[in-house]
């Protein structure tokens, strides 16, 4: 046993002074005081201020602390050092940085972390022309190095698919699984999109309608349940006789802008929109807000069907479904199926513009048929807000459509102390790590004990 502790503590003493000791150098072409820096290997941790993209050195805290915002600091005496574990330092071999999930900033920032990372977000327009130029800049040589302008060509494309695939992260099993037909990922739950924009839209422009006709004493009425705030017309192909399909979809249309879809079904012509499928839903759903009727509503196609099932319900007279369509309202489908909102984030609690946060969320779990039934013309949307009574499960989900928020605030404050580091000067190494050391010395100096 004495034999084995001994290797034991040797080898985490070998693998901390090979690995987790950090020596700051620049990165590939870096421009600093307008001389280029170049490494031959290895990424690099210095930017252009100087500034340790690695967040080294690290503080040292003589002993565990706890902030006013929760946040662990947990012993730690040497700066040039990862946090680290000794049993995850054998068992892992490698360098590791270990850090307390214990405080709800560290928690929120890696549950953004790992979303990000899951999701697989496309990249942005301004991140693809970079790489491309990125492999310009670092191949100018390549036409001269090359036989013809076809293999250079050849090269380059190479050069910069492998550039965006590296920057989208994807990796070989995912990469695998799409090649070979197999599904990438597991759920326990399915999701129906909800563009919710096209209802917050529409809500916001009728109340602007009614001041505008209001101010100008209009003498036409502005009729709040039919006009539409936008319109985008979609024309489907002549020969298209009736729908596709088994004759379940959702009950609502998959656009952010709120539209009509003109369609041609069983010799009619008929428009369909998202926004009067849930202002013009059955009277038995007056009480459902739009999150539930999104979550639990399907529409049924009844062409056919001498008797229609009692529980399929009739969309209100106007509706331009009425006589082909029935509603399937199912509260059961709240334990599997979940709302998922697409399009431009959702406002903050706290953000700039109290008002548009507040609309958002009384038109997505107030019901409405009509925009004025949100509020009155005597108050605003803040006041129409902390008036209304939200049931206990959509405050629930108010409540955790901020989480996202939170948890970029919390991985925003890492790049927010650099910003303040690269203002306050460069990172200089103060400490100079011993050559070699033994288990007890380099225990000692990380725990303090």
């Amino acid at each position: 046993m004495d034999e084995w502790i001994g290797h034991y503590k040797d080898t985490v003493d070998n693998i901390l002074y090979r690995s987790n000791v950090h020596t700051c150098y620049y990165k590939r072409d870096v421009i600093s005081n307008g001389v280029r820096t170049q490494h031959v290997f290895g990424k690099g941790c210095l930017n252009k201020d100087h500034v340790c993209t690695g967040r080294f050195p690290r503080k040292q805290f003589k002993s565990t602390v706890i902030d006013s915002d929760g946040h662990i600091n947990l012993k730690k005496n040497e700066s040039w050092i990862n946090t680290v574990n000794e049993v995850m330092v054998y068992l892992f071999g490698c360098n590791t940085d270990c850090t307390c999930l214990s405080s709800g900033t560290a928690v929120k920032a890696s549950a953004g972390y790992i979303a990000d990372y899951i999701s697989k977000f496309g990249l942005k327009t301004y991140q693809i022309f970079s790489s491309i130029y990125d492999v310009f800049e670092r191949n100018p040589d390549i036409i001269d190095e090359s036989k013809d302008e076809t293999d250079a060509a050849r090269k380059l494309i190479l050069k910069m698919a492998n550039s965006l695939t590296s920057k989208i992260e994807i990796g070989g099993p995912m990469a695998a699984m799409y090649l070979l037909g197999h599904p990438d990922h597991y759920s326990s739950h399915e999701f129906v999109a909800l563009y919710w924009r096209t209802y917050v839209v529409y809500v916001l422009n009728q109340w602007e309608m009614a001041a505008e006709a209001s101010d100008a004493n209009a003498d036409m009425d502005v009729d709040m349940d039919t006009t539409r705030a936008e319109a985008s017309f979609e024309v489907p192909d002549d020969e298209a006789e009736h729908e596709d399909g088994d004759g379940d979809e959702p009950d609502h249309t998959p656009k952010e802008a709120d539209s009509i879809v003109v369609s041609r079904t069983y010799g009619r012509i008929l428009s369909k929109s998202s926004v009067d499928d849930y202002m013009m839903r059955p009277e038995d759903l007056d009480a459902v807000c739009l999150y539930d009727w999104i979550q639990c509503s399907v529409r049924k196609l009844v062409v056919g069907i001498k008797k229609p099932s009692p529980s399929l319900l009739l969309y209100m007279k106007g509706h331009p479904l009425r006589e082909t369509h029935r509603v399937l309202y199912d509260v059961g489908r709240m334990k599997h199926i979940v709302p998922n909102i697409l399009g431009a984030y959702i406002p903050r609690a706290d953000g700039d513009d109290r008002n548009y946060y507040c609309c958002t969320m009384l038109t997505l779990f107030a019901p409405w048929r009509a925009a004025t039934d949100l509020r009155s013309s005597a108050e605003d949307w803040a006041s129409a807000f902390d008036r209304y009574s939200f049931a206990p499960r959509h405050l629930k989900i108010i409540q955790n459509l901020m989480i996202r928020h939170e948890c970029y605030d919390s991985r925003d404050d890492y790049h927010a102390q650099l910003k303040n580091q690269a203002i306050l000067g460069p990172t200089t190494k103060e400490t100079n790590f011993p050559t070699r050391t033994t288990y007890s010395i380099w225990m000692s100096m990380l725990t303090g004990t």
